[in-house]
């Protein structure tokens, strides 16, 4: 399956539940934005790395955070925003707007939210690092045994 710019893989035919593979397929390229551009290919990107076309590890985690909300969710995040103006969506993304988290009744998808939560917080600089995504998501399926 191919959400975005990543590449799942969900092997069906194993008994264990956590293998799970995520590959990011995008070739690194400059970022060309043309003055009237449409949202619809950056609603992954963190505003900052748009506007500053500046790439970073709390660049990677904010778009880690979307592609988790895709795969809990099971669609496109931001999907009523296609089609707007990339400036409308980067103010709005800007303010704090993000995919709503609802139906979060289970211990597992509150820890799923504090982790999406936590890699997409609109300041850069508080976000997750890529070690705590990493140990937190071995612990959610620590606790899958």
């Amino acid at each position: 399956m191919i959400i975005g710019n990543v590449f799942v893989s969900l092997q069906l035919d194993s008994s264990d539940i956590r293998n799970v593979k995520l590959s990011n397929i995008c070739l690194t390229r400059e970022l060309t934005i043309e003055p009237g551009s449409k949202c619809d290919s950056f609603l992954r990107f963190s505003p900052e790395a748009v506007r500053n076309r500046a790439y970073n590890a709390s660049s990677e985690v904010y778009s880690l955070g979307i592609m988790l909300w895709e795969i809990w969710y099971g669609q496109e995040a931001f999907l009523e925003m296609k089609g707007q103006d990339l400036e409308v969506f980067l103010v709005s993304v800007e303010k704090g707007r993000r995919p709503e988290l609802t139906g979060l009744t289970t211990q597992t998808s509150l820890w799923w939210s504090e982790l999406i939560c936590g890699c997409w917080e609109k300041n850069a600089a508080e976000r997750n690092t890529l070690a705590v995504c990493k140990s937190t998501i071995k612990a959610m399926l620590a606790n899958c045994k």
